[in-house]
Formats: C-alpha cells, sequence, structure tokens
C-alpha cells in the first residue's frame, strides 16, 4: 500500500504545470494630466523603434519617413524659447529647413526607454539622451548632448520635448 500511494504521490507531483503569470511592475507616479497619481510600467518595443527611426531619421534627412510615422499634427518644444511649435502635416518643409544650415548631422543615442502611463491607452513616452555633431556648411563643427522624449500615441509620433547642453 505504501509503494501505491508514493506511486500516486509521484504522478500527481509530476503531472502539475506551473503557471507563470507575468504582471508588470508600476513605477513611478504623474503629477498631472488625466492620469494623475497613477504611474508607469514599460512601453512596447515597437513604439522605441519608432524613435528611434525617427531620432535617426532626422540626421538622415529621411524627412517623408518622418512624415509617415507621425499623426497629423506634431507638437514640438525646441530647447530654447518655451514656445510650442504646432507642425501640420505636410511639416517636411519645415524640417527640410532646421536641416539646411548643415552638411550632415551624425547622432549617437547612449539608451532609449519606453514607458506607458497608467490608464492611458495606446500611448508612450520614450526618453533618448544623445550626443550629436552637426557639421554646418560654413565648416565649423556643433557637438551637443541632448535629451529628447518622444510622445507617441497609437504608435505615431504626437510630441517632441528636446533638452541641451553644449558638449565639448
Amino acid at each position: 500500500m505504501k509503494k501505491y500511494l508514493i506511486l500516486f504521490v509521484s504522478i500527481v507531483l509530476v503531472s502539475c504545470e506551473t503557471k507563470t503569470v507575468e504582471v508588470p511592475v508600476v513605477a513611478g507616479e504623474q503629477f498631472w494630466g488625466d492620469n494623475q497619481g497613477e504611474g508607469f510600467v514599460p512601453g512596447p518595443k515597437e513604439d522605441l523603434q519608432t524613435a528611434l527611426d525617427i531620432l535617426y531619421g532626422y540626421a538622415d534627412a529621411e524627412f517623408d519617413m518622418i512624415s509617415e510615422k507621425s499623426l497629423d499634427t506634431v507638437y514640438f518644444r525646441p530647447e530654447k524659447g518655451g514656445e510650442v511649435i504646432t507642425m501640420a502635416k505636410p511639416f517636411t518643409d519645415f524640417l527640410k529647413g532646421l536641416h539646411e544650415p548643415y552638411d550632415s548631422i551624425k547622432r549617437q543615442a547612449w539608451n532609449a526607454y519606453p514607458i506607458s502611463p497608467v490608464g492611458a491607452e495606446n500611448y508612450t513616452i520614450v526618453s533618448i539622451p544623445f550626443s550629436e555633431t552637426r557639421y554646418k556648411k560654413d565648416g565649423t563643427v556643433e557637438n551637443e548632448s541632448i535629451f529628447e522624449r518622444f510622445i507617441l500615441k497609437d504608435g505615431k509620433l504626437l510630441r517632441v520635448n528636446k533638452w541641451v547642453a553644449e558638449s565639448n
């Protein structure tokens, strides 16, 4: 009888399936907006890739690609001036104008991380600090350390906020 009991318990233990349920960890807190008091969870990698495509696409003058990955209206907060610029499609001429003084621009992201506010559907904030070297047409070179936050809605660019620090 003891052998049958041990055999039965062994079969039951071997046949048990362990289920792992992943629950995203909520971190941080929102201090304004509709979801004030809520936290953030990791955002989708697809939105991370979209933000990186836009980051490098600007440096490579791929303005049509940027337009394709953007909503019909995009808001841009430049590093100076304090005024938010509203861009309605088509805004490729505006981007070309920003890019015009340069022969080329090189960007190198240091890291990138997407977060999604709890309670906000299809909304992702991708933060990317990077270095930028701009080669002007007059031969001068500008170096900056930049931090940009890309805000995406339904996988498309909605807003860019930019902060800059000069670097040598």
